[in-house]
């Protein structure tokens, strides 16, 4: 079938690595950008880095020009302190 995604194209498997200031509703902001685009979160991990968090997501079928523009509007968040989009293959997470 063409539409299915069972099989993953790894030239469209985007990496966000966040860095965020440790704000409660940080993650829930964040996830807010990718529901917005109906996009489906594959991998997610936070963890604690001295006085803030440390985030990094993939999501899959997300082309680039799109990443770029989900990565601007997250960097715009005040508690955000850095992000980076990068695409990644399947095997690489």
């Amino acid at each position: 079938m063409s539409g299915d995604r069972s099989i993953v194209d790894a030239a469209n498997i985007c990496r966000f690595e966040i860095a965020t200031d440790a704000c409660p509703q940080v993650l829930a902001r964040l996830l807010g950008y990718f529901a917005q685009q109906d996009q489906l979160i594959s991998m997610l991990h936070q963890r604690m880095v001295g006085d803030g968090l440390r985030v990094t997501l993939e999501t899959a079928w997300l082309d680039p020009d799109r990443a770029r523009i989900i990565a601007a509007r997250i960097g715009n968040l005040l508690a955000v302190r850095a992000v980076d989009v990068r695409s990644v293959a399947p095997c690489d997470a």
